[in-house]
């Protein structure tokens, strides 16, 4: 969830606690793209239905005629493109108690962000061993909340943490195993998971290119290595991967589908 913050960017307060779901609440990842909006429902029961709607009205439609939802009992979570977002990771070298983590993470914000006077938001994520920060201008984030208007989204993310959550719902892989996962769309995103940190590879080229290039190297120490391709995609030949057992290769599904997958699971332990 980002944060709004100012120009002035000393420390004031603290920063305040993430927000989870609420218990009984119904999570519904949403996320336009290719001028339309798919959507991923996740019901009080655990329940998931996925969609696409052409128009905003044909989602509330669709939420509150075939799936009989209140939209006041639904939270709202999307995802800010990439390209948007600024980030940066730290390794810390030992624990870090919350005012000490908030007073790094503000020098960060003072001395490493690029500076044009504009208003931020921020979010970060902290595991033992490294601290990383995501930023994106607040007049960007209003724009992409105004793509969804009239609905109000009570959560932005980041595409990393969207994909690692969809990825280990799917596959069944836990925060303490070492995966390297493969998101196979119109860009390459390799993400290599680990107890301690989250490593995230972009790439342009195809897959048998960027696999001999980026990705064989991060796989030497994976315990398994998890591939989706989206079915926009032609399809990828996945033999330039060396025959071993811990491949797992996801069925394909839509990148929107995907992506608001892992957008519905926020708040949830995956």
């Amino acid at each position: 969830m980002f944060f709004n913050l100012s120009v002035d960017y000393t420390m004031k307060v603290a920063i305040p606690p993430r927000k989870k779901a609420k218990k009984h609440s119904i999570r519904v990842g949403v996320f336009f793209v290719s001028n339309c909006f798919y959507y991923t429902l996740i019901t009080t029961d655990d329940e998931i239905n996925s969609g696409v709607a052409s128009t905003i009205n044909e989602l509330i439609e669709l939420l509150t005629v075939q799936y009989r939802c209140h939209l006041q009992q639904i939270v709202f979570i999307s995802v800010l493109p990439q390209h948007l977002i600024w980030r940066k990771s730290v390794y810390v070298s030992q624990p870090l108690p919350q005012y000490a983590l908030e007073q790094q993470l503000y020098h960060i914000l003072e001395n490493d962000l690029p500076k044009d006077g504009a208003p931020i938001w921020f979010d970060y994520l902290y595991r033992q061993e490294s601290l990383d920060i995501y930023v994106i201008k607040q007049q960007s984030a209003e724009q992409e909340l105004g793509k969804y208007s009239p609905l109000s989204l009570q959560v932005l993310d980041v595409l990393p943490r969207t994909l690692l959550r969809a990825f280990r719902y799917l596959s069944g892989k836990s925060q303490q195993e070492k995966v390297l996962y493969c998101f196979c769309a119109e860009q390459l995103i390799f993400l290599v998971d680990s107890p301690n940190k989250t490593e995230m590879l972009l790439s342009q080229e195809d897959f048998v290119a960027s696999w001999h290039k980026l990705a064989s190297t991060f796989a030497q120490n994976c315990s398994s290595i998890i591939i989706l391709q989206t079915a926009e995609q032609t399809e990828i030949d996945f033999t330039v991967i060396e025959q071993r057992d811990e491949v797992q290769i996801l069925p394909t599904m839509a990148a929107g589908e995907f992506i608001t997958l892992g957008c519905a699971l926020w708040g949830l332990d995956v």
